[in-house]
């Protein structure tokens, strides 16, 4: 037994010391096996184990294409569903569908031999019915392709620039891709970071704070006009599209009191009671008759009716004793300008709202612009990151080589030394440690072979399947 341990013990030295001394010691194993077979690794050389993977956009837009072939070319879960299997057997790999109201996208990663323009443009066809669906198409493939994700996400690419949605539209299309299992490595990584540098940049430069929706700029002038709306009444006249927004804003906010009306009883009547249901604000219901009446008890008015003629007018307006901010959110206007003679009344109409609009959408734009060269650096990242992923076979082989190595080694020691348990636990830390070590540099060398090197590339892939063949 004590000649067993010493054995043991001078082995397990020479093991270290050998192993330690050679960090390319599976290569050079590697190589000699491949030697000892030449036929079977010339027959492999055609056939490159290591394939390029492409990415590519397929899509129609708010830019290429009128409402009437947009609607025709939304998809919706199910049909993401349908569109995916049919993709999937056309040798695409990996798949994102992203269809918003403006905008219908196909992100596709396949080997680069597979045509993704020409599948796109077929699956558009076949979606939209229409055979001469080519013009309103656009496609863009790897760097372009990675700096359209980033601009969508980010709202750069909207009709409304910086706007918010499309970056929770955005999430939901890759959420919807994982569960539905055709998002892989690659997809998930440029979602993700295109989100990422999404935030970032809403965050950096508060797009949000420069906003250029006509009823939130009027909004956010009230509030700075009346700084807080805790202890203010609101009248708010009108409660179609605009008006149910500006309500929306205004609950959020908290006032002291809400009174409503509008022209059709019966709206409003619905709309205060499920208020009443889902908001402890206090909400009294006018008929629109009164509306005069109630407008001396306001301290803010917001009217947003459609109205084909004013429905305030100087004549009958009491004087104002207190100050009273006026929104006017309707073309044609609602409320007549003479107003602002009857007392401390500020007045807001779409003309004073479009001047703030004009010169928070200037910034976006400016801020957009600056933002490109960064997405375009982005990019190029991006790209370099995903020439490395074609070497993750090559890197998948030389872990699954190491681990069959290290398990031939330690029942070799087995068979040979009777060791204890605490001897054979300190081998086996040892032979880890060593065969960790013989890996460094072949997976350096690999990992710092620019995407140009093909010959490195090639020797190992002709290397791996040559191996392969042996099992």
């Amino acid at each position: 037994m004590d000649r067993n341990r010493e054995f043991a013990s001078v082995s397990t030295l020479k093991w270290e010391s050998f192993l330690k001394g050679n960090s390319l010691f599976l290569l050079d194993i590697f190589k000699r096996q491949m030697s000892e077979d030449k036929r079977s690794y010339r027959a492999k050389q055609a056939n490159i184990g290591v394939k390029r993977m492409k990415i590519c956009v397929v899509g129609i837009n708010h830019h290429s294409a009128p409402v009437e072939i947009r609607e025709k070319a939304a998809f919706t879960s199910s049909a993401k569903e349908t569109y995916a299997k049919v993709l999937l057997d056309q040798g695409v790999r990996e798949l994102v569908i992203l269809s918003t109201c403006n905008r219908s996208e196909v992100y596709m990663v396949a080997e680069e031999s597979v045509p993704l323009g020409k599948i796109g443009g077929k699956l558009y066809q076949e979606k939209t019915g229409e055979s001469q669906i080519t013009p309103f198409l656009f496609e863009k493939s790897e760097d372009e392709a990675v700096a359209h994700a980033y601009e969508v996400a980010s709202g750069f690419d909207s009709v409304v620039i910086g706007e918010d949605q499309i970056l929770g539209q955005t999430k939901e299309a890759l959420a919807f891709a994982q569960e539905l299992g055709t998002s892989g490595k690659i997809l998930n990584k440029l979602f993700r970071e295109a989100i990422t540098y999404s935030k970032k940049i809403r965050g950096r430069y508060k797009l949000s704070e420069n906003p250029v929706s006509t009823c939130y700029v009027g909004l956010k002038l009230v509030q700075k006009k009346v700084q807080s709306l805790k202890d203010k009444t609101v009248l708010i006249i009108g409660l179609g599209n605009i008006g149910k927004l500006a309500l929306e804003y205004i609950l959020e906010h908290r006032p002291k009191k809400i009174i409503i009306t509008n022209r059709t009883h019966d709206k409003v009547l619905k709309i205060g009671k499920e208020l009443k249901k889902t908001s402890d604000i206090p909400v009294e219901i006018i008929y629109y008759e009164k509306r005069y009446q109630a407008l001396e008890k306001a301290d803010v008015l917001i009217s947003a009716t459609g109205s084909p003629h004013k429905i305030f007018t100087e004549e009958k307006m009491q004087p104002r004793q207190r100050p009273l901010v006026v929104l006017d959110l309707a073309l044609p206007r609602d409320v007549d300008e003479g107003v602002k003679d009857r007392g401390e009344v500020t007045l807001y109409d779409v003309d004073d709202l479009k001047n703030v609009i004009d010169e928070n959408l200037t910034r976006r734009k400016e801020i957009r612009d600056f933002c490109r060269k960064e997405i375009c650096e982005e990019s190029l990242r991006l790209i370099r990151w995903k020439e490395k992923t074609k070497l993750d076979p090559v890197l998948s082989f030389f872990q699954k080589k190491s681990r069959q190595i290290h398990g031939q080694w330690l029942e070799s020691v087995k068979s040979e030394v009777d060791l204890s348990e605490k001897e054979m636990e300190k081998l086996q830390q040892i032979l880890n440690r060593c065969l960790k070590d013989s890996l460094t540099q072949p997976v350096i060398r690999l990992k710092s072979s620019e995407t140009k090197d093909a010959e490195t590339i090639r020797e190992f892939s002709d290397l791996i399947q040559t191996l392969e063949s042996k099992e």
